[in-house]
């Protein structure tokens, strides 16, 4: 598959990967979670029901991190309106660009509401904004979007 030979080669060698089923996994779960709440223990866990025997957050966190590190995906806080702070559970990853992402998925999934969350967000950044996803006590709000002359939106 294109994506695969062009994208992820150039990390797998740039970062000495040696586990390349897994760390391709990793990224498959994250084009399958664009706009959902994920974290590396829950990634860990879902790859370990898919038949990975030896994966630990440790090795599904640095992976995240080479991804982010190449754009291949943007990594979104989570924080705490009310509590003005950023909590340390609970990300959301957003695709770079959706053609890949859909092109590494061969266009299984298309659920329009996450692919419309992935664009806004993807617009945010366009427009120069500092992007989170936001909590305000029990309720989720999708981005806490913020200007650099200090204004601030609620999507």
């Amino acid at each position: 598959m294109p994506v695969n030979t062009v994208v992820t080669r150039d990390m797998i060698d740039r970062c000495r990967i040696r586990h390349e089923d897994l760390f391709r996994s990793v990224i498959a779960v994250l084009c399958s979670a664009i706009g959902s709440y994920v974290s590396p223990g829950k990634i860990a866990n879902t790859l370990k029901s898919s038949g990975f025997k030896s994966v630990d957050n440790e090795t599904v966190q640095r992976y995240l991190g080479y991804i982010c590190d190449a754009f291949l995906f943007y990594k979104v806080n989570r924080f705490d309106i009310k509590g003005k702070e950023y909590l340390k559970t609970q990300f959301k990853y957003y695709a770079a660009d959706l053609g890949l992402r859909n092109a590494a998925i061969r266009y299984r999934q298309t659920e329009i509401t996450h692919i419309i969350e992935n664009i806004v967000y993807l617009e945010l950044l366009r427009r120069g904004f500092i992007v989170d996803i936001g909590k305000n006590r029990e309720k989720e709000i999708d981005f806490a979007a913020r200007s650099l002359n200090g204004r601030q939106y609620y999507i």
